[in-house]
């Protein structure tokens, strides 16, 4: 495995700490894509495979990779050192949208293909079975996105991430 695309983010200065919801949402170290790319690139360095806990925090939404200013793949990245499957990654977000007024807005989600801003989270925590591998981290990027929601009724057209919201306290509608 090469190294060099791996070392891109280890000498980072994390410009993409803000955007991963799983970084945000549990405030670890170890869940910036920083941490989880040095973790790689240690391993192609070194020859030693990397540890799978390591990168087990990654929820292959691909925040990062559309925050990164050095254009650096790093969703696939990872999946490719932790030895899983690249998804397929919409450009994605999910946010509340809706103009002033609406009386519900409607939520897009990490599927559905929304461009992500500032203050906004990713995914819901349950992409690709993350709230099965990484219960404690997946719990706390639904709890974030209820706390940026701040009570406010959303739409969202996939069920799955609206009942993963509503289990955890979202005033979710699937629509």
């Amino acid at each position: 495995m090469d190294s060099f695309p791996y070392s891109m983010c280890t000498f980072c200065p994390k410009l993409c700490r803000s955007v991963c919801p799983v970084a945000v949402a549990t405030a670890l170290e170890s869940a910036t894509a920083t941490a989880m790319m040095s973790a790689a690139w240690l391993a192609a360095e070194t020859g030693v495979a990397a540890d799978p806990e390591a990168l087990a925090l990654c929820l292959g939404c691909g925040a990062c990779t559309r925050h990164c200013k050095h254009h650096v793949p790093v969703a696939d990245l990872l999946d490719r050192a932790s030895g899983r499957e690249a998804p397929d990654r919409p450009d994605a977000a999910l946010k509340p949208v809706g103009g002033p007024g609406a009386d519900v807005g409607r939520f897009t989600t990490c599927r559905e293909g929304a461009v992500a801003a500032p203050h906004q989270l990713a995914c819901c925590g349950r992409r690709d079975g993350f709230e099965g591998r990484q219960p404690d981290a997946a719990r706390a990027v639904a709890l974030e996105n209820v706390r940026l929601l701040d009570g406010r009724a959303v739409a969202c057209s996939d069920g799955d991430c609206a009942a993963w919201l509503v289990q955890h306290g979202a005033n979710v509608e699937v629509r």
